[in-house]
């Protein structure tokens, strides 16, 4: 999947998938001629399942909006992913984002996800390069005392 994504990268700096994503490997935006891009990947209505490690130059966005994609246990889509085997035994009925390893998207991530769960098996250290994201911010972001709730 990451050589078709990359693909995509060389003609376009926005790519949207849709459906399940299984993200095995490193070489998420490696190549040479979009490494230094701006880029942002969009997954739509799937899971997302990384292995491995390295640093993803560019956004991404996880948007669940198909109002019956949690009826069933996602387990099974998990099954038929070859990077679940690493972590198959920490998902739940309603996981949708799973890293093993250290994904690090340098653009930013958001998971608009309600109902899904994301889980990181991994030690991280979130960075954030403003000139990996290809949208300019049309609001200034502030913390809000009390606002960050780790449990």
């Amino acid at each position: 999947m990451c050589k078709k994504i990359n693909e995509a990268f060389i003609i376009s700096n926005k790519v949207w998938v849709i459906g399940d994503c299984d993200l095995h490997g490193d070489s998420l935006g490696a190549s040479p001629t979009i490494v230094n891009q701006a880029k942002i990947l969009v997954f739509e209505n799937g899971i997302v399942g990384t292995s491995g490690s390295g640093s993803y130059n560019g956004a991404v966005y996880h948007l669940i909006d198909e109002p019956n994609f949690y009826n069933n246990s996602l387990i099974p889509k998990w099954e038929a992913m070859s990077s679940s085997d690493d972590y198959d035994h920490l998902l739940d009925t309603n996981s949708v984002f799973f890293a093993n390893g250290a994904f690090v998207p340098t653009g930013g991530i958001v998971f608009d996800t309600p109902g899904g769960v994301t889980t990181y098996n991994t030690s991280l250290t979130l960075t954030y390069n403003r000139s990996f994201n290809p949208y300019t911010p049309k609001y200034k972001v502030q913390w809000l005392k009390g606002s960050w709730h780790d449990f």
